[in-house]
């Protein structure tokens, strides 16, 4: 009895270090509330240190939204192993363009030059999504990138160096040439 129970005590940390986590820093809100939602239901919740840094662990695996101080920034798979997010905070949007309204035709993506992973990432097999806000100038060209979330800055790096040579097709609002903002996100995926 007293070997199984050795046997189990000994085991329980392994579990434990196995299951998923998720773990990162929250930029630019130190104390941040941070939760995981699936669909609408909330399944766990942090709160960031003075540092802007949470995690989460031992909560089950599969996908999730991220959502600081009320504010549902990203979505995310977590498998059975720890995975690092750092997310961007910023309470209200601050680019150029528009998001809805009028008679507006969406932007269609005419360019899309691919990322390259960097060679250090592969190594040390770190992945994930980068997401990025974008700006899109009355041409279609990207005239800037900031970072939302991304599993490392190296990633980032990449991800703004491909996305910035993206052309998108003119938006039009009202049948005018518009700026508009929207949101990327550019994969990186080991394959097994």
């Amino acid at each position: 009895m007293r070997r199984h129970l050795a046997a189990l005590l000994f085991a329980a940390p392994l579990l434990l270090a196995q299951s998923p986590a998720l773990s990162g820093t929250v930029f630019n809100a130190a104390y941040a509330e941070v939760k995981l939602l699936q669909g609408t239901e909330e399944r766990a919740r942090t709160s960031a240190g003075g540092d802007g840094e949470y995690a989460f662990r031992g909560v089950a695996a599969g996908d999730y939204q991220v959502v600081v101080n009320g504010r549902r920034l990203v979505d995310v798979t977590l498998r059975d192993k720890a995975q690092v997010l750092d997310l961007h905070y910023r309470e209200a949007s601050a680019g150029p363009g528009i998001r809805v309204g009028g008679d507006r035709m969406s932007a269609k993506l005419l360019t899309k030059v691919p990322p390259v992973y960097p060679a250090a990432m592969k190594a040390q097999r770190i992945e994930g999504p980068v997401w990025l806000e974008v700006d899109v100038d009355q041409q279609g060209a990207v005239t800037a990138a900031e970072v939302i979330a991304t599993p490392h800055a190296e990633l980032t790096a990449s991800a703004v160096a491909a996305v910035r040579q993206w052309v998108y097709q003119t938006t039009l609002l009202n049948g005018q040439p518009v700026a508009v903002r929207t949101a990327v996100r550019v994969n990186y995926t080991l394959t097994p």
